[in-house]
């Protein structure tokens, strides 16, 4: 008999307010969180959810509503919810408003099966760029060096790899170099994930250990809000719609993934120049 495997759910980026219904360029964030939650539900409807993962900028204002909310609404899966910060989030409100709840905030390592779900903090108050600092760090080398015996998937909320947009690049992981040269010492490595680029986003990232080549993917999903339009020099809106990222993790290491989109249009102001 094939042993099921984990499945994952990546809803992330929804930057939810204090107050209900309030708009981030023209769109109401939590309306459209909600379409995407709604969509996550009703595809996995026969399919057990394994865990939740919030990789960042949960909120838009840093707020503790924004915290209770998300979680509120994801409970219908009945999991597990991993949490970590994102360059919006309030990190230290975030930790304190989820303390009793039983959930996971980074830097975290939580085990399902034979996989290992590591979660990081790259927040760097008041930036827009990411950092991550010396404990999350050693966390990231001994969680790695615990499980070697393990699948592990590695999450943040900043990008380490270039997406290909000038101005999101100018926001990404200021000390990437610091990440890799931990990654590299480890062969337990399947899986590096990240939110902040609000797009689709594939990379195989390849890498030496004792002259053996090996190579993990790198995965960002949708935003459940607004979308970045991929490959600009410029911010740019793009016009496809709000969705979430999924993930298969199987009993020998490989996994599958994909994303899903609502069919609801949601459209921001296309003419916004930030936010």
């Amino acid at each position: 008999m094939v042993k099921q495997p984990i499945r994952l759910l990546q809803i992330t980026d929804s930057h939810l307010f204090e107050q209900a219904r309030q708009q981030l360029i023209g769109l109401d964030t939590e309306h459209s969180f909600d379409a995407v939650v709604a969509l996550a539900a009703q595809e996995n409807a026969n399919i057990p959810i394994t865990a939740i993962l919030a990789t960042g900028d949960i909120a838009q204002d840093g707020s503790v509503r924004a915290y209770s909310y998300y979680r509120d609404q994801v409970s219908q899966f009945q999991a597990p919810i991993l949490w970590l910060p994102g360059n919006h989030d309030d990190a230290t409100k975030m930790r304190q408003s989820l303390r009793s709840t039983g959930d996971d905030v980074s830097p975290c390592a939580r085990q399902f099966g034979n996989w290992v779900i590591i979660m990081l903090d790259s927040s760097v108050l008041t930036k827009v760029y990411g950092r991550i600092n010396d404990y999350n760090l050693a966390f990231l080398h001994q969680s790695l060096a615990a499980f070697s015996d393990q699948h592990c998937m590695v999450c943040l909320h900043h990008h380490p790899l270039d997406c290909g947009s000038k101005w999101l690049d100018r926001h990404n992981l200021k000390n990437a170099p610091a990440l890799w040269d931990v990654l590299h010492q480890h062969a337990n490595v399947r899986a590096l994930i990240w939110g902040h680029i609000h797009q689709d986003f594939v990379a195989q990232h390849t890498y030496r250990i004792s002259s053996k080549e090996m190579s993990f993917p790198c995965y960002a999903p949708p935003s459940t809000c607004i979308q970045f339009k991929p490959n600009c020099d410029d911010f740019a809106l793009d016009d496809v719609n709000p969705g979430y990222r999924w993930f298969d993790l199987h009993a020998d290491g490989s996994l599958k993934t994909g994303i899903s989109r609502t069919e609801i249009d949601f459209r921001p102001d296309m003419k916004s120049q930030g936010y």
